[in-house]
């Protein structure tokens, strides 16, 4: 690989909001080995959801400003800032409306992207308000706009955390966190055609695909996400005798008092079925993975996890301890472009080396 690495992260006593939570800003020239200190921001509120977008020439850091409560989501907006030529990086400054919460942001085909939701304020609270998921592009930067503007949100319902990819032929293919419910718990797995990405129709999925990253390899389509490890692994208990919210109320308590990983994942591009491929290293509290191509066969994964040396612990005593920020080379026997009648769609042929 050629080129500098920036690498956002966000630190606070615990995994819950807190007015100590500091964003930090490093660099590394030599593929991570190490790293410079480029910024700090500080702002005496939760920050949350760092995403870096170089685009243009240009390196903008996008993140979510929420409250100061530990057992309360509050988001406050969208803020964005940029690294300007000398190497510092300007203030940041608010670029949405109130409420709104930025989750991934990423450049396919040229054009800019980011996924965001809205409605999340009362996503912990028990309510049937819907949530809507919009898909957005920039001319600047800054000023961010739905992709279709007669269909401003792809998704309503209960959904919130999202990625996509779009595949070679130009379907979109998509990821939804799904905690609020409707027609079920768990995630929603989302296509739409090339002439209209907006037009997203989904499959529900029984698994909470946590902290979802969708990337294309050879044309396939995989998803990094949180893995649940109590029972069967789903979300959604399907239990007939409770409320939605009861539901809502049991299947995070549960969720909470279980184990979890960060795993790669395939999705059948044509059943929309997601298939486990293998787990990362990882335990506790875990996942809110980054992807860095190297060449056409490997990427650098970076994850964060409670320490891999420690106790298998549940989830939530994971969020109230520490956690380390870990990498790994995940390496594809496939290159990843290729022509059509060249993939061997019968092997994963996929292995992965881990750092620290």
């Amino acid at each position: 690989m050629t080129g500098r690495i920036y690498f956002a992260f966000r630190s606070a006593p615990t995994h819950f909001a807190h007015p100590a939570c500091r964003f930090y800003v490093m660099a590394s020239d030599d593929d991570g080995e190490n790293w410079q200190l480029e910024a700090k921001i500080k702002r005496g509120r939760d920050m949350r959801e760092p995403r870096l977008l170089s685009w243009n020439g240009r390196l903008f850091l996008y993140f979510f400003e929420a409250g100061r409560t530990t057992w309360k989501f509050e988001p406050n907006g969208i803020f964005a800032c940029e690294r300007r030529p000398d190497g510092m990086w300007t203030e940041p400054v608010e670029i949405s409306p109130p409420g709104y919460v930025v989750w991934r942001t990423k450049v396919v085909n040229g054009v800019p992207y980011m996924t965001a939701y809205s409605g999340g304020a009362n996503q912990y609270a028990n309510t049937d308000e819907e949530l809507g998921v919009e898909l957005l592009t920039t001319t600047d930067g800054y000023r961010w706009t739905p992709v279709n503007s007669a269909r401003p949100a792809v998704y309503r319902g209960g959904g919130s955390e999202c990625d996509f990819e779009i595949a070679d032929d130009g379907t979109l293919y998509a990821v939804i966190r799904n905690e609020g419910g409707g027609d079920g718990y768990g995630s929603l797995i989302c296509r739409a055609p090339a002439d209209d990405i907006t037009d997203w129709r989904c499959r529900l999925n029984p698994r909470k695909y946590d902290s979802p990253l969708v990337f294309k390899h050879a044309d396939e389509i995989y998803i990094l996400g949180r893995r649940h490890l109590r029972g069967n692994g789903h979300y959604d208990q399907r239990w007939p005798f409770l409320s939605a919210p009861r539901k809502r109320f049991a299947y995070q308590i549960l969720y909470w008092l279980s184990r979890k990983r960060t795993s790669l994942w395939r999705i059948n591009k044509e059943t929309l079925r997601v298939k486990r491929i293998f787990d990362l290293p990882s335990r506790g509290d875990t996942c809110f993975p980054a992807l860095v191509p190297l060449n056409e066969r490997q990427y650098l994964v970076y994850n964060y996890s409670s320490p891999l040396e420690g106790p298998d612990k549940f989830w939530f005593w994971g969020q109230v301890t520490q956690t380390r920020i870990y990498s790994q080379v995940l390496t594809f026997d496939q290159p990843r472009s290729q022509e059509p009648g060249d993939r061997d769609t019968r092997t994963n042929g996929l292995s992965l080396h881990a750092n620290s």
